[in-house]
């Protein structure tokens, strides 16, 4: 299980993650993205859920947690 969630991977870390996103009535109304990043020293796990009366994806939520953790320099996207 854990290598289908695996994300991205360097010589110092591990990404890995799962995104949902939930739709009614044709709209996406929450989207969400938890997951873990593994150093050889720590491991950081996140959850992040938002909504909107549309366009609420988990590709939303995955982007905005891809910036919380490059700016807090536990992960580096390109």
């Amino acid at each position: 299980m854990k290598d289908s969630i695996l994300l991205s991977s360097s010589e110092t870390r591990k990404f890995y993650g799962k995104t949902g996103t939930g739709c009614i009535d044709g709209k996406d109304i929450n989207g969400w993205f938890v997951g873990y990043v593994e150093s050889p020293d720590n491991t950081w796990f996140f959850a992040a859920n938002i909504s909107a009366d549309d366009k609420a994806t988990g590709s939303s939520a995955a982007g905005i947690t891809m910036s919380i953790l490059s700016g807090m320099d536990i992960a580096r996207f390109s």
